[in-house]
Order: structure tokens, then C-alpha cells, then sequence
């Protein structure tokens, strides 16, 4: 498992829910997510643990923690 993996964990499991980015830019396209424009970035972030791993190891991209304002 990643580090980032290891650390998105970390913050989900105090109930932040993150999702990956890359340059403060969200590291996975809405086509690459299968949902619809306007549904990516920020709306996929979650606390479950086996959807932030799919997210963070899944996507070489992922290089950046991110949790929604």
C-alpha cells in the first residue's frame, strides 16, 4: 500500500472525507469515474476505506490529500 494510501486512511478514519488530487487538480477524470460532468472532483469524496483505496492506489496521479470546505 502507498504512503499516500496509508495517510488519506488516516484522515478518513477521523471522518474528513478526502479524495485525490494532483496539483490542487482532482487526479481522476469524470470519464475515468464514470459520472457525469459535474459529478468528479469533490463529490467523490468519501470516509469508506476501501473506496479511498481504490481512489488513491488505483491513479498514479494521486499525489495530493484532499478534503472538501
Amino acid at each position: 500500500m502507498k504512503d499516500i494510501t496509508k495517510a488519506a486512511l488516516a484522515v478518513a478514519k477521523t471522518g474528513l472525507p478526502v479524495f485525490p488530487t494532483q496539483d490542487k487538480k482532482p487526479a481522476w477524470s469524470n470519464a475515468e469515474l464514470g459520472v457525469a460532468k459535474g459529478q468528479g472532483g469533490y463529490k467523490i469524496a468519501t470516509t469508506d476505506p476501501k473506496r479511498v483505496t481504490e481512489l488513491f492506489e488505483q491513479n498514479e496521479r494521486a499525489t495530493e490529500i484532499a478534503v472538501p470546505m
